[in-house]
């Protein structure tokens, strides 16, 4: 249940929204631990509204979320919540323990008695109507898969747990065909967990640790600029380096360069230094829960600087930006 859905997703490259409410929204029937995700498909109609993945459905009546994630077609995501959802219903006992003990998922035979799917799972419902015929567009499936290594990346995980709901129970046949469309979002997650791409994400995690110290929140952006260009930008200035060119010719940097370019957009932006400071404070509460992370190194994590045991301080230096938090 993370509420770092932002920034995970920002590393990965997944564009995003966030809709109003995320972070509260809840299925309101209990806890919520997940150990797995599960992949849907929404059915007609196409495009699936909103709406009813956020408020629930009254002829089958089920309250809302329908699951914590809706992938457009385009590849947007739209992050509905972060809680429990209603997406995966009973399955199978078998399908859980695979699940949890990274074997390789298969399509399920029973129904399932077990119940607790909607606790131990996050649920990516795909906007596509499932019905053999539409083609499966790319962006979809790419973002789909970004943003469950996102996940995986997060606990811990591989890539086997990603299931497709017909691999949960009997009773769905989603993302249909099973075959193809889980083998496509798989094999993309584990290569991204392989770190085929793990030097482009440790820039981006250092421009994301960079601008949460100095802002508070993960990388913002404003027109004609997005969030996401402006974080690819950064990361491919500091990636090329000093006296080097970015894929669209723009100049290298290093970390004291980018860190006072962070400073300029802050003021920019509007933000004054009290508002800074403050949010420097309760930043310190995020870096060592992110030092604890499964993935990077600590190093790549945190760009320059030096760390120390569970429970004892983790010195902080990037560029201009100095601190100490234990």
């Amino acid at each position: 249940m993370t509420s770092r859905i932002p920034a995970l997703f920002d590393m990965f490259g997944v564009e995003y929204d966030l809709v109003s409410g995320w972070e509260a929204r809840t299925s309101g029937t209990g806890a919520f631990d997940p150990r797995f995700i599960i992949d849907h498909h929404t059915a007609p109609p196409t495009p699936f509204p909103l709406s009813t993945i956020i408020h629930g459905s009254r002829w089958r009546d089920i309250p809302g979320p329908l699951s914590q994630f809706l992938v457009r077609q385009s590849g947007l995501i739209h992050v509905v919540g972060r809680l429990r959802a209603n997406h995966a219903g009973q399955g199978t006992w078998g399908a859980y323990l695979r699940a949890i003990n990274d074997e390789p998922p298969r399509r399920e035979t029973s129904a399932g008695t077990y119940w607790n799917g909607n606790y131990r799972s996050y649920g990516f419902e795909q906007d596509h109507p499932g019905d053999g015929v539409a083609p499966w567009p790319d962006a979809q499936l790419e973002a789909t898969a970004r943003a469950n290594a996102a996940l995986c990346w997060h606990y811990g995980w591989t890539a086997n747990r990603c299931i497709a709901h017909g691999e949960w129970t009997s009773r769905k046949f989603d993302p249909h065909p099973i075959s193809y469309v889980m083998k496509e979002i798989r094999t993309e997650v584990a290569r991204l967990l392989a770190g085929e791409e793990r030097k482009d994400m440790s820039y981006r995690r250092m421009v994301n640790d960079a601008w949460l110290r100095i802002v508070g929140t993960h990388v913002t952006g404003q027109s004609p600029e997005t969030a996401q260009m402006r974080l690819t930008r950064l990361a491919d200035e500091l990636k090329a380096g000093p006296g080097g060119k970015t894929p669209s010719g723009g100049n290298g940097r290093d970390l004291a360069s980018l860190n006072l370019s962070l400073e300029r957009i802050a003021a920019a932006d509007g933000l004054s230094p009290e508002q800074r400071t403050a949010q420097r404070r309760f930043h310190s509460s995020y870096i060592p829960a992110w030092v604890d992370s499964p993935g990077l190194e600590p190093s790549e994590l945190l760009g320059a600087g030096t760390l120390g045991g569970s429970g004892t301080q983790i010195n902080l230096s990037l560029g201009t930006v100095t601190g100490t938090v234990t």
